[in-house]
């Protein structure tokens, strides 16, 4: 479905059909909104264009048909070529999630670059791992759970041997 809509995306006609209508304008296909704008906005004329003339949610308003037929008149008036389209694949396998972050949060890195900056996060030691980790969401903090034992008993002190011990005045 993907080499489709691309084929049709720069097939350099306004007037083309869209390729399997159907199943593109499905409200579980693939290719949504955000894909398509994920996929385009890293480049420049179209972010510069994006955000001089449509830079609202009235973009979210247009049916999926009408967001197409935009989008292809957009690369039609901005002469963006097939090379200008960020495909950005998504991988499943757990090691990824982080992969998968940093290429939704850094869209100007290449994949090779992300792939590496994965590589030297998961060569840390365990603690700035963590932190990393747990900055993309990808590591959820367990709370330590309280116990009787473990929570300190606070004793009883008079008010001058308070102020006495913490704070130094003149009587």
């Amino acid at each position: 479905m993907y080499r489709h809509f691309t084929r049709w995306l720069f097939d350099g006609s306004n007037t083309s059909p869209i390729p399997e209508e159907q199943e593109m304008l499905k409200y579980n296909s693939s290719i949504t909104l955000q894909y398509m704008l994920l996929c385009l906005l890293p480049n420049p004329k179209m972010t510069i264009y994006m955000n001089k003339y449509f830079n609202n949610f009235n973009l979210y308003s247009l049916n999926k048909k009408q967001f197409l037929h935009y989008i292809k008149h957009l690369v039609l008036k901005l002469n963006l070529s097939q090379k200008d389209f960020n495909y950005k694949p998504k991988r499943d396998d757990a090691k990824s999630k982080l992969y998968n972050k940093l290429l939704n949060k850094l869209p100007e890195f290449k994949s090779y670059d992300i792939s590496l900056l994965c590589d030297t996060i998961d060569n840390l030691p365990e603690k700035e791992r963590n932190k990393y980790y747990a900055s993309f969401d990808l590591l959820k903090p367990t709370k330590r759970k309280l116990r009787k034992k473990t929570v300190k008993k606070s004793k009883k002190i008079s008010l001058n041997s308070f102020i006495g011990e913490y704070f130094n005045y003149i009587n």
